[in-house]
């Protein structure tokens, strides 16, 4: 990598696409803002959260911040390859931008299109902690302080300029997708209850019609046998009024 770093021209007007990254208390490097009107807005590929896992095939993991920022600018209008890693994602993805904006220009509040100009401004997240915009302790996860340093780079010896409270608005979008998830989970746990007490009335109903059928088979077998009952008495009525009018007969012949 430092091959790499080293070979860029001081000379060259360098250009980036126009994103803010910081290293995490886990050592991650993570986007933490996206600028208006850069190719990574235009593009709309990348989100705020995303984390920087490799740049043009260099891996981030052990480079200083100064390091990923030399990687990532280069000559206006060129290309840079970019490896992020979601957390809900079980692959990394891969996205090329072209470096659009300068990186020796600053923001201005006179314009609204200027503060698209900064390309790239590296921030070290100092602790975590759960904190709102103005500062005030609450239950709100997503937020978290983070030190902006006087320089480029962040280098160590830099001069703290500013706490702020920063919205990780990656963490806020991944909260509202797995709400999303659990909300369709539910409506489909519902859905599962409703069709099994549905299944469960209609083996109810079978189950009594087969009932229903047994018991009129089992009358129907009661009633045959009494009447193959009947039939055999009366056979045998007729039999013994037979022998005794034969026997009668028989006496009067004699």
């Amino acid at each position: 990598a430092q091959r790499q770093l080293s070979s860029t021209s001081a000379s060259s007007p360098l250009a980036g696409p126009g994103f803010q990254f910081a290293r995490n208390a886990d050592g991650r490097v993570v986007i933490n803002s996206i600028l208006a009107g850069g190719s990574a807005d235009c593009d709309g590929t990348i989100q705020i959260g995303d984390e920087i896992v490799a740049v043009d095939g260099f891996d981030c993991s052990q480079l200083s911040a100064r390091q990923i920022k030399q990687l990532i600018l280069g000559p206006k209008d060129s290309t840079v390859l970019l490896k992020l890693r979601r957390p809900w994602q079980l692959f990394p993805l891969e996205v090329n931008l072209p470096r659009w904006l300068n990186s020796d220009s600053c923001s201005t509040k006179d314009s609204e299109s200027s503060v698209t100009a900064s390309s790239i401004q590296s921030y070290t997240i100092r602790k975590r902690s759960f904190a709102t915009q103005d500062d005030e302790t609450s239950s709100d996860s997503s937020s978290c302080y983070y030190s902006q340093l006087e320089g480029a780079d962040g280098m160590e010896g830099d001069t703290l300029r500013a706490v702020e409270s920063l919205k990780l608005q990656g963490c806020m979008e991944e909260n509202q997708q797995l709400r999303s998830v659990l909300t369709d989970l539910m409506h489909l746990n519902l859905s599962l209850g409703a069709l099994t007490s549905d299944m469960n009335a209609a083996m109810a109903d079978i189950l009594n019609e087969l009932k229903g059928l047994q018991a009129r088979e089992k009358e129907r077998e009661q009633e045959e046998e009494r009447a193959r009952s009947a039939a055999e008495r009366q056979e045998e009525e007729t039999h013994r009024l037979l022998h005794q009018e034969l026997a009668t007969c028989e006496d009067a012949l004699v």
